[in-house]
């Protein structure tokens, strides 16, 4: 999901939009910029198995890569993995193992500008176990965690949004009950 809106450093914007992309734009006043937390998946939605991160992106940029850190109840960050965008459409395989430890409460995908340059570019990233499928834009910004094609955020949202309904419908029922 969103873990913020945006996130400025150096001249350079990444701004989350609503169909769950991310905006990068500005000029960078220094090489090496990174643009931290512009996106998290809670532990909860990660289980054992392999995923693909999937970085859709309309051109090559080698000079701005995709990090992956674990960071800890603590608050502490541990890399998982940077890769550059050098291709269209960058996938990147993973394992549950390498993704979380017993002390990890969220991941959180930051981009890393190499070159002090004007930057204008938006990328589509998605989180899903198994193979990388078309981009499929996200409920409430959110990266959908596919597994087997249930969206567990959309899963979650059903449920909460389920158990609010319950409560307001003992509500009324007490309220009908009471007026009898």
């Amino acid at each position: 999901k969103a873990s913020v809106s945006s996130f400025s450093a150096y001249g350079v914007t990444g701004t989350n939009k609503e169909d769950g992309s991310i905006l990068v734009s500005g000029n960078a006043t220094s090489a090496n910029v990174y643009l931290i937390g512009l996106k998290k998946i809670n532990k909860e939605y990660i289980s054992s198995g392999d995923y693909t991160l999937s970085i859709n992106n309309e051109e090559v940029m080698s000079d701005v890569s995709v990090r992956l850190r674990k960071v800890s109840t603590s608050g502490s960050k541990t890399e998982i993995i940077t890769q550059a965008l050098d291709t269209i459409n960058k996938e990147i395989s993973l394992n549950s193992s390498n993704l979380v430890g017993s002390d990890t409460s969220y991941i959180e995908l930051d981009l890393y500008l190499k070159t002090q340059k004007q930057y204008n570019f938006t990328i589509y990233p998605q989180f899903q176990r198994g193979e990388a499928t078309d981009y499929e834009a996200p409920l409430d910004n959110d990266i959908l965690v596919n597994d087997n094609g249930v969206y567990i955020s959309i899963l979650q949202d059903i449920k909460n949004r389920l158990t609010a309904l319950e409560k307001q419908t003992t509500q009324i029922t007490t309220l009908l009950n009471n007026n009898e």
